[in-house]
């Protein structure tokens, strides 16, 4: 169970951030969340179905020294996705073993390309899930195309590409994308604003409508860009049942 790893590391000093409890009431909180919704925190995950390549670390550093091996995997996974189909990879291990390190490098190699092999930067987008907002199905992914649309509007350099993306995704989602606008407010300031749409969905519905979008926003973003496309989403650990289906 990842609370009572947590609660180890932090008797033991091995802090790692926001990742640790920082007083009991944290712990207090989660048990109760336990007790009240046991399949957010005890589940079976099946990673054959999530990922192409998973890392699993182990303990004998907590830095980035001595990850070569792993940084090589990373590597042909991105390298595999640019030139074959969009491949996925889940960086495991305990708290401390320097997985942060590990995607913090690699984001900052793929961001400034690789001239031996010709590689242009990649777009690199990042998102994290949080213990406190499981209620909140797909924030991090959401997050992490709020910034990206920001970027855009932000760029006088960029219009030609937001021009793109406005008309791909009104071209895909027609009015649909409007309501993607609710859960990425900056995708506004690209395609513009339209009246209240209908909301009258329940739950499970919306989440699926909501996945949807989010998938089609993905898509056309990726094919928008000269630039390969990076998704990195931390803290795994808390994701909501919704953001994993």
């Amino acid at each position: 169970c990842d609370l009572i790893g947590n609660m180890i590391d932090c008797s033991s000093g091995d802090f790692s951030g926001d990742e640790t409890y920082s007083c009991m009431s944290d712990v207090q909180k989660d048990l109760k969340l336990m007790l009240e919704s046991p399949g957010v925190y005890l589940r079976d995950l099946d990673l054959d179905l999530v990922c192409n390549v998973g890392l699993q670390m182990d303990d004998r550093t907590a830095t980035w020294y001595g990850r070569d091996a792993e940084f090589a995997s990373l590597k042909e996974t991105y390298l595999r996705s640019i030139f074959d189909q969009c491949d996925v990879a889940i960086i495991c291990g305990q708290q401390g073993v320097g997985k942060s390190s590990l995607a913090q490098e690699f984001a900052q190699y793929a961001k400034l390309g690789d001239e031996e092999i010709n590689m242009k930067g990649c777009i690199f987008l990042s998102g994290k899930f949080d213990k406190l907002k499981q209620s909140q199905p797909f924030s991090p992914i959401a997050s992490a195309f709020n910034k990206y649309c920001e970027w855009l509007s932000l760029s006088d350099e960029k219009n030609s590409i937001a021009e793109k993306v406005s008309g791909a995704l009104k071209l895909a989602l027609g009015q649909e994308v409007y309501a993607l606008a609710k859960a990425i407010p900056n995708l506004s300031n690209i395609i513009g604003t339209e009246p209240d749409m209908d909301e009258s969905d329940g739950v499970e519905d919306a989440q699926k409508r909501l996945r949807y979008l989010l998938s089609q926003f993905a898509e056309v973003i990726s094919y928008s860009n000269d630039a390969p496309l990076v998704l990195f989403i931390d803290n795994l650990q808390w994701a909501d049942s919704a953001s994993i289906a």
